[in-house]
Formats: C-alpha cells, sequence, structure tokens
C-alpha cells in the first residue's frame, strides 16, 4: 500500500512525519504512506505491525513483526539487483516475454507494460500490450498514471463493506496494482507490486503456522526448512475430455458436453486447491499458481500439513475411483524448503515435477481397497452412450447424469455473464 500511495509523490499525514529510520528501519519509509492508508480502516494492532516491518525492534509484537519482516524478505529473494539506480516513477514494469528467447531468434531489447489498471473490457488487450520504455511512460514520469490509479482504488476500497474481507482485497490488488513494479531503485523491476505482495502474504501466514505447530520455534538468526512447496497434478485430463463418442442419439448435445467438461476440470482444480488452502489454515495468497490441471501451494513445514495432505490425497482418490472409474488420478507432493530455497524456486518446481512423475508411477496405491473393491449385486443395467460407463438407466435417458451435469454446465457456461464461487459445510462442500 505503501509504495502504491508514495509514488503518486502526495505527502502522507503529519501524524508520520515524527518516525525516521531508527523507526521504520532503512528500506520503510513506505510504511509511513501504508499507516496513512491504513489508520482508518484498521486497528492499531495492524498499524504497529505495518510501520515496524522493516524493523521488528521497535513492535509491540516483535514476534510477529519478525515473522512480516522475514517474509517480505524471501519474497523479495528473487529480485535481480542491477548496479545502477533508477528512479522509481520513471520505471514501468518489464514484460517477461521479452526475456524470453526461442531458439534460433535473436535476443529482443526490453518490453514494458503500460501502468494501467486490469480490466475485462474490449481495449484491456491494447492497455497493457508491452512497448518500448518511451511508448509505455505517456509523460515525463508516471506519477499521474499513479494519481489515477490510486484515486480508482481507493473509490472502490470504500465500497467494500467488509475490510477484512482477504479474498476481496487481495483481487482489489490484484487490479490496481499487477502492472507495477515492485522494487526498481536498485533492481531489475520484471516483478509486480501484487506478485510481491501476495507472496509475502503466503509465506507470512506458513511461518507464523510453523512457529504455531511445529516441534522448533523460528528465530532471527535460523533459517530452518519452515516452508512446503506442494505441488498437485491431475492426470487422464485428455482421455477424459475427449473420451466421448457422437452417437444419433445423443448429437444435439455433443459441443455443451466438451465445452462443460473442460470447464469442469478447470473448477475441479480449482475447488482442489481451495480445499487443500482452507484444510491448511492458509488463505487465497498461498495458492501461487492453479491451472491446466495443475496447482502449486506454499505452506508450512509441520507433521499436521503433511498428514493433512495425505488424508486429501487419499479422499479426492477416492472419489475419483467412485465417480469416474478411475480415470482421473490426483499425484500430489511435497519438498521442504527454507528461505535461502526461494530465491531459486526454478529448483524447487523441478524438484516437484520429478516427485509428481514418480507419484504417477504408482497411482492409488494408497486407495487399493477401493480399486478391486467388488459390489455384491450388479447397480447398473445400461451403459451410457456417450462415454460408455455403466449407469442405473431411468426412464428413456440414453446419458448417464455425469454426461448430463457437463452438457447443463457447459450450457450455462456459454450464456453466464459472470461465476460465482461458494464454499459451504453442506454436502460435499465444495460446489460451483
Amino acid at each position: 500500500m505503501g509504495k502504491f500511495y508514495q509514488r503518486t509523490d502526495k505527502s502522507h499525514s503529519d501524524e508520520y512525519k515524527k518516525y525516521s529510520q531508527d523507526d521504520h528501519g532503512k528500506n520503510g519509509a513506505h510504511a509511513k504512506w501504508s499507516c496513512d492508508f491504513l489508520d482508518k480502516y484498521y486497528n492499531d494492532d495492524i498499524v504497529d505491525l505495518v510501520l515496524y516491518h522493516h524493523n521488528h525492534t521497535k513492535s509491540n509484537y516483535p514476534d510477529l513483526c519478525s515473522i512480516l519482516r522475514k517474509a517480505d524478505h524471501h519474497s523479495a529473494s528473487e529480485r535481480e539487483d542491477i548496479d545502477d539506480t533508477q528512479e522509481v516513477n520513471e520505471t514501468p514494469l518489464i514484460s517477461l516475454f521479452s526475456k524470453i528467447v526461442l531458439e534460433g531468434n535473436e535476443k529482443v531489447g526490453e518490453q514494458y507494460i503500460p501502468l494501467n489498471k486490469l480490466s475485462l473490457d474490449d481495449e484491456s488487450f491494447n492497455n497493457l500490450k508491452p512497448a518500448d520504455k518511451n511508448e509505455a511512460i505517456e509523460g515525463w514520469n508516471l506519477v499521474p498514471e499513479y494519481k489515477n490509479l490510486w484515486n480508482e482504488f481507493n473509490s472502490e476500497f470504500e465500497l467494500i463493506q467488509n475490510k477484512t474481507d482477504f479474498n476481496t482485497l487481495l483481487a482489489l490488488l490484484k487490479k490496481y496494482a499487477s502492472t507495477m513494479p515492485s522494487a526498481a531503485y536498485k533492481s531489475k523491476s520484471d516483478i509486480s507490486l501484487y506478485d510481491h505482495s501476495k507472496t509475502t502474504a503466503a509465506l507470512a501466514v506458513s511461518r507464523y503456522l510453523f512457529n504455531r505447530d511445529g516441534d522448533v520455534k523460528l528465530t532471527q538468526n535460523n533459517d530452518l526448512n519452515c516452508y512446503l512447496a506442494i505441488e498437485g497434478d491431475i492426470s487422464g485430463i485428455q482421455k477424459f475430455i475427449f473420451k466421448i463418442s457422437s452417437p444419433q442419439e445423443a448429437q444435439s448435445g455433443m459441443s455443451k458436453r466438451l465445452r462443460g467438461r473442460s470447464l469442469y476440470l478447470t473448477l475441479l482444480c480449482d475447488a482442489i486447491a481451495t480445499h487443500i488452502a482452507e484444510e491448511l489454515e492458509l488463505c487465497e495468497a498461498n495458492i501461487l499458481f492453479c491451472g491446466g490441471g495443475r496447482f502449486t501451494i506454499i505452506g508450512p513445514n509441520t507433521k499436521m500439513a503433511k498428514e493433512k495432505l495425505s488424508e486429501i490425497k487419499s479422499k479426492i482418490n477416492k472419489f475419483f475411483i467412485d465417480e469416474f472409474n478411475a480415470e482421473l488420478y490426483l499425484a500430489l507432493v511435497s519438498i521442504e524448503c527454507c528461505g535461502d530455497d526461494l530465491a531459486k524456486f526454478g529448483q524447487i518446481t523441478r524438484k516437484l515435477s520429478n516427485k509428481l512423475n514418480e507419484d504417477k508411477k504408482h497411482k492409488f496405491s494408497d486407495n487399493l481397497d477401493e480399486v478391486f473393491k467388488f459390489d455384491e449385486e450388479i447397480k447398473y443395467d445400461d451403459l451410457c452412450s456417450v462415454c460408455g460407463t455403466p449407469y442405473p438407466k431411468k426412464e428413456d435417458s440414453v446419458v448417464c447424469k455425469t454426461c448430463k451435469n457437463h452438457e447443463k454446465l457447459g450450457q450455462n457456461a456459454a450464456n453466464a455473464d459472470y461465476m460465482i464461487k461458494c464454499i459451504t459445510d453442506k454436502g460435499e462442500g465444495y460446489f460451483y
């Protein structure tokens, strides 16, 4: 918040002028702008943690503030330092696409993302299209853009009735801070303020839970394997989507079923990641990536977290056996890591991928009883004309209940303006 606010060139209130480096730390001046914004909406405890997150010794809650300070430091560990200094308000966010060099092509010059909010309107792509630095900055600097975005952000923030609704606040920050560099003065400006803030929150939650539930407590001087990098992958997706036939009696809903099956898997992956985060007492920020049937989560390295992951994996794969005849499988693995490891997160993801490949070689090894279970009586009397799955036939239907649901989902999605995600304790627990 402070970096966003500070870059508008607006002054913070007089209340925070008395604080110096001795209070907020060498690199923590932006905290004064943060607190100027936050103290209108939140209690003194939160303002205290924010003000001293670069100098925990001054906080009324030094242990909690230390957790936040370390999380902030580890979140920034992937930044690439530069030799020269840059003016922050003259430095847009570098597009990562300009860093990609395909085999046989020459390296291109750095491209920058114009400072705009994320939007779903027709012009959104053009507003975010990477360009040369001079094109990305319309005037002498980015101050006017920061001011406009700050004013719009404040207007939307005022509309939020529950100011402790974390997911709404995170979404709002994503909308406005995704094209802002987190740091630019002595760093490559290729990490957004939103991404840095999100991962800081994720690591802070993980460190707090490790301290609460772990056998060993974190201190300023130790760097334990307090984090657990978690990776999940739903295998069998392609076969699941396209293993459907189109008989004459079921051709009318074919395109809807294909659309519905594809969307169902997207929602299923998101629901599993959300379920894991909920069970491990994490927040939405801890889900670092979710898409294409795969997700990455950062959590606490505790015995409780590992046991819950094992339980969730077994429960979901039992569901896949019962519902889809074991055509889908959830591979779920994790790796312990410390703060220094996060600076090379690419190595962690490679290790996780290797563990996932090994896991897939032993599909359903924890669910063998369900895989080889035989029903005492036949509970079906026909095969679905679309997917070929046995099902109890009712009335004149030639399609099973699952395929009907996918067809309905595909039809509704085509005509919907938005989707609402609900989490409830009723029924199965998670639904869309």
